[in-house]
């Protein structure tokens, strides 16, 4: 309860804080007081032409390398077919809170408490608030590993506990198609597969296909505009995975 409780609260705090930093038109704004940043960032989101581009990536040898297919997409039929070839499933800890603490937990009764503080004050609650759940999460994480190796099967079957059930539930399923393309046929894996953006990113820079070729087979069909709140040590982490990620591309565009 808990700690549906912190991230409820986290949510309408970093959307109040968002409020106002977008009314002040500022792009980046640091509170050094509580060691946290609100920054806005510009995305594109893209559209695929998956099948002719899976058929280009086949073409180009690197088909499976940059796609995936979503087990929701494939038939009862298809399903079995990989059932009797052993894909592994995977599993995961799911919480359900009761209608009581579902009530107790809601957003409402923190709006008139938060509504009247200044933008520096609700920041300083978001620090407080997410170090809560920091430590709230990582005990959570720790007891669903804890249930998971000791799972035995008992695939949905529900656990009454304080405040809600826990149950376990298979998790959504990404299949490799270079495990499945022998099962299901070329055919059927080239018009289900889906393309990874992250890794198409990584092979372009490899030089296996050029942007001004990525880009026939993509359209932008928005450009979102994304806020971040977050913690001195976040932003470094992140400032840090794009610095490894954009050294590891720069060296492959040499290779």
């Amino acid at each position: 309860m808990k700690l549906k409780q912190e991230k409820e609260k986290l949510s309408l705090l970093k959307n109040m804080i968002r409020t106002e930093q977008d009314a002040l038109d500022i792009k980046r704004l640091v509170w050094k007081k509580h060691g946290v940043v609100g920054e806005f960032e510009i995305c594109n989101q893209y559209s695929y032409n998956h099948l002719d581009l899976n058929v280009l990536l086949l073409d180009l040898g690197i088909f499976h390398q940059n796609t995936y297919i979503k087990g929701e997409e494939l038939s009862e039929e298809e399903k079995e077919k990989l059932k009797c070839h052993n894909i592994p499933e995977k599993y995961f800890l799911k919480y359900t809170a009761n209608k009581d603490i579902r009530e107790q937990i809601s957003v409402s009764h923190f709006n008139t408490s938060m509504n009247d503080f200044g933008l520096t004050r609700k920041v300083g609650l978001w620090r407080e608030s997410y170090n809560k759940y920091e430590i709230l999460n990582s005990s959570w994480e720790k007891e669903k590993v804890r249930t998971l190796t000791s799972y035995n099967g008992m695939l949905e079957k529900k656990i009454t506990i304080s405040g809600g059930t826990l149950s376990i539930v298979e998790s959504p399923i990404r299949y490799r198609t270079d495990m499945v393309v022998d099962i299901l046929g070329l055919e059927t894996t080239l018009k289900k597969a889906r393309v990874d953006p992250n890794k198409l990113v990584e092979f372009t820079a490899r030089g296996f296909l050029r942007t001004k070729e990525l880009n026939s087979f993509r359209k932008i069909i928005a450009v979102n505009r994304r806020y971040l709140l977050m913690t001195f040590h976040k932003e470094m982490s992140k400032k840090e995975y794009w610095h490894h990620k954009l050294t590891k591309l720069s060296k492959l565009s040499q290779k």
